[in-house]
């Protein structure tokens, strides 16, 4: 039988590594056979045979060890503060690591046995596995800093150490004050801010053209109006094979360009040549939406010609060509930018701020590029909703991609979602008219003069500019590729430019690619009407003149 000192002899330290090795490599043995094993191979060597029962006692004496070890370590401090002395003395003297640590914690050292430089050692290889040195976290140097306070009138060395550590933590603190304050500022700034102001620094706006002389008829038959042009669904950056379409579509941004330039062309012949009886002083470009392909879907993101932020920046710089030409026809050319769904920034649409998105950022470009240009406005609208009064009408401008289907067919629920836009706005004019009627009733009870003339003219503009604004007149709106009059012309629906793609064909609901473009009178209100086929430019082949941005031109994207 095996004496109990053979555990603690010379060689005792040895016998139980290699008796924990064994018993890692034979989990299932049980202690009779892990001590049969045991005496086997080194029984004779040293003239031991230990029994099951000495086995056992040792290998929970050394479990007791480990954990007598781990609590030390885990104590409060211990560690941050073994981590923070290697930081400042990272040199191999163990012997003094585990001498500091005996002096600081007597307390543990008392409990649960002294630190020794072999557990020093082992605890430095665990930190640098870990990647935890020699960086020191803020919880280490308050620790350390309530350990040392106790000490610091009796070392001077310690001294020394406290006033480093005070000077790191002061800049530590003013370091992660500052990233907090410079985060709480840019999560407040509006993304639109940040683009616009990027956009300021590096975009060079076009020089400006001659603007043609207010037009004034000069005959009585020459019937005043005011053009407007409903522009959306341009998926500029898109890709369409031909192949993929059965013929039906085909689109790139050589194509796009073409199809807007040929636009172009068509509202100057239509207006001054077509139209030679009537004296147009303004054209609305009324943008609805979806002017760029946008990312949101992965198979877009994938065949795009172009990334997002060259959509966006191209497109403002080639529509930016083609209202300089209208610059020179029209005496004012006002464009309203809405934003549509497929230029979001997330795959689900969002509905607070909805508006930062890249329709928007083309918005931005393209007023930036066109500030020269005396002639030439530009809105960008925050609402997904927009109302524009041309010539005493009130036009609703809006893409429509928000108008849940109903029944059986999706004009029905755009015919219901008008109804409840409608009584909505109903409800904001019957406000503003019975405060107006509330103060012409006081009228009545005073003296006919002066002063009660001045104030019904004040209620007359109330009634103008407060409440008309209310009355819609037409809506007008993108997203559906098509061109759709519904009830009795008051809800205007647009085509595309694309027109046909791969997702279109394969639903059965492919179009042609055409825009519409009308006048509005002040009394009649809309009058006449263009459709305008823009795949016939494809046929055509003419020179393309508008450019792309220089940086782009490398590509090779038009030839």
């Amino acid at each position: 039988m095996a004496k109990k000192s053979i555990w603690i002899s010379p060689e005792g330290d040895y016998l139980a590594t290699e008796l924990i090795k064994l018993r890692v490599t034979n989990l299932k043995l049980t202690m009779q056979e892990l001590a049969e094993e045991f005496n086997a191979l080194h029984g004779k060597e040293y003239g031991i045979e230990v029994t099951s029962r000495s086995v056992q006692a040792k290998l929970t004496a050394i479990k007791r060890k480990e954990n007598q070890d781990k609590v030390k370590w885990a104590s409060p401090g211990v560690s941050l503060y073994f981590a923070y002395l290697l930081s400042f003395f990272p040199d191999n003297d163990f012997e003094w690591f585990a001498q500091k640590l005996n002096e600081t914690f007597p307390h543990i050292r008392e409990e649960y046995g002294p630190f020794s430089s072999y557990q020093a050692k082992i605890r430095k290889g665990f930190l640098k596995d870990k990647g935890r040195l020699p960086n020191i976290g803020m919880e280490t140097l308050r620790v350390v800093n309530k350990i040392e306070r106790q000490r610091l009138e009796s070392d001077e060395t310690i001294k020394k150490i406290a006033e480093v550590e005070r000077a790191l933590i002061k800049a530590r603190t003013e370091l992660s004050w500052r990233k907090k304050k410079d985060k709480i500022v840019f999560e407040n700034r509006n993304l639109k801010d940040l683009i616009l102001e990027k956009i300021e620094e590096t975009v060079t706006p076009f020089s400006p053209v001659k603007v043609p002389r207010a037009i004034v008829p000069r005959t009585t038959r020459k019937t005043k109006e005011s053009v407007v042009l409903m522009l959306s669904d341009i998926h500029f950056g898109e890709k369409v094979s031909s192949k993929e379409t059965y013929g039906l579509g085909g689109y790139n941004v050589e194509t796009a360009v073409r199809r807007l330039q040929h636009l172009s062309d068509s509202v100057i012949r239509i207006t001054q040549k077509q139209l030679r009886g009537y004296a147009f002083s303004k054209l609305y470009v009324f943008g609805l939406g979806d002017w760029v392909n946008g990312t949101i879907h992965e198979e877009l993101a994938k065949t795009s010609e172009l990334n997002v932020v060259e959509q966006s920046h191209s497109l403002a710089y080639v529509l930016s060509q083609m209202i300089l030409e209208w610059s020179q026809v029209f005496p004012q050319v006002k464009t309203i930018v809405i934003s549509g769904n497929h230029s979001r920034l997330y795959k689900k649409q969002p509905y607070k701020e909805r508006y930062e998105n890249w329709d928007y950022n083309t918005g931005l470009f393209l007023r930036e590029m066109l500030r020269n240009q005396p002639n030439c406005q530009v809105e960008i609208p925050n609402s997904i909703i927009d109302y524009q009064e041309v010539e005493n009408h009130v036009f609703a401008l809006m893409h429509g991609d928000d108008i849940p289907a109903s029944g059986s067919t999706q004009y029905t629920g755009i015919q219901k979602a008008l109804f409840k836009l409608e009584s909505i706005q109903g409800g904001k004019f019957r406000d503003v008219l019975r405060g107006i009627k509330r103060e012409y009733r006081g009228l009545e009870t005073r003296e006919r003069g002066e002063k009660n003339a001045k104030i019904a003219e004040k209620l007359l503009r109330d009634i103008i500019d407060n409440g008309a604004k209310y009355l819609i007149d037409n809506v007008c709106m993108g997203h559906y590729h098509t061109v759709v009059t519904l009830q009795n012309g008051d809800i205007l629906m647009n085509g595309s430019v694309i027109g046909s793609n791969e997702f279109s064909v394969a639903n059965f609901l492919s179009g042609v690619p055409v825009q519409r473009l009308f006048g509005v009178h002040p009394e009649r209100g809309k009058t006449w009407e263009f459709s305008l086929r823009l795949d016939v430019a494809d046929k055509e082949h003419k020179r393309i003149r508008y450019k792309l941005p220089p940086e782009l031109e490398e590509k090779g994207l038009i030839k």
